[in-house]
């Protein structure tokens, strides 16, 4: 049985109807930050580009607010 490579991943946010993404969900938020403290790409996550730039705003406002660090601590 051979796999198709051309499915596509359905974007969490278009199953779920979201209408817009709450900079205060940081459980949700998370899920697209890397170890870094950078915002997963669409190719990693899987988000649609509307998405995309409404989680990265979001994403951006929750930094701003102090909910989400800018970056990881350093390890010395």
């Amino acid at each position: 049985m051979v796999k198709n490579s051309s499915v596509r991943k359905l974007c969490k946010f278009c199953a779920a109807h979201a209408e817009f993404i709450d900079y205060k969900d940081v459980r949700i938020l998370r899920r697209y930050i890397n170890l870094d403290g950078k915002i997963q790409p669409r190719k990693y996550s899987g988000v649609c580009l509307k998405h995309q730039r409404m989680l990265s705003n979001a994403i951006k406002k929750a930094r701003i607010a102090a909910l989400v660090p800018f970056v990881r601590d350093a390890v010395l």
